[in-house]
């Protein structure tokens, strides 16, 4: 691991350490974000991780945002890390500088958007887009008839009906007669759905990886038949 990449891992798992705690895990399932651990990221960068310099980022790669999300996932920490990461790289792809606040992010492959030079997308519908009504944008990865676009809205403006997802935390549906956006291009679709899907699988791995390390630790400490379950072969299997 790089130099840079464990000092961005030690930073992210001292504020998770600092900020994060059973409780706000839970109330995750009750809408409610661990407003300490966000606050905490942002006044680090953490969020503009993946924007270039030049821009008021870090300029950091999709490789160290994976060990930040790996750490999230260990701990883990609820809401839209990976969205608002993610997120304002793509506004800097897109030539936009960076939003306040946090972000949520839905890529959309099919239905009709809004193409070059629109401002209003009219019958507008999201599914399954993370914690909403807790950020300040949502923004629209797209494929459109004319190439991959960048789709900004304001989250205010949405209609939200609530959902979960297999963890509790929300995951909505939004709807709009009418709403105002900024439309601008980005790269291959393709490419960017890639790229959000290994951040996800880093942040799956971080799960993983607790689950395990606490499973190990549990059959060392479990008793049955007096002696440790660990020490039966079936177990250990």
């Amino acid at each position: 691991m790089s130099e840079n990449r464990s000092f961005f891992k030690d930073t992210v798992e001292r504020i998770l350490t600092d900020t994060l705690d059973k409780t706000d895990i839970d109330a995750a399932e009750e809408r409610r974000l661990p407003t300490a651990l966000y606050d905490a990221l942002v006044e680090n960068g953490i969020t503009l991780m993946l924007v270039p310099e030049e821009q008021g980022g870090i300029g950091a790669s999709v490789a160290d945002a994976a060990v930040i999300l790996r750490a999230a996932g260990e701990a883990a920490a609820p809401g839209p890390l990976l969205e608002t990461m993610l997120g304002q790289m793509l506004l800097a792809q897109a030539g936009l500088d960076p939003l306040d606040g946090l972000l949520s992010l839905a890529f959309v492959d099919g239905p009709a958007v809004p193409g070059e030079g629109e401002t209003t997308w009219t019958d507008a519908t999201l599914y399954d887009v993370a914690w909403p009504e807790a950020v300040g944008h949502v923004l629209i990865v797209a494929r459109t008839d004319d190439g991959t676009r960048l789709i900004v809205t304001n989250a205010s403006d949405w209609t939200v009906t609530p959902g979960t997802d297999a963890a509790g935390e929300p995951r909505d549906t939004l709807t709009a007669a009418s709403i105002a956006i900024t439309s601008k291009g980005l790269p291959d679709y393709d490419a960017l759905l890639r790229t959000a899907a290994i951040l996800r699988a880093a942040q799956m791995l971080g799960a993983i990886d607790w689950s395990f390390r606490r499973s190990v630790e549990y059959a060392g400490e479990r008793k049955q038949f007096g002696r440790e379950i660990s020490k039966f072969q079936a177990i250990q299997q």
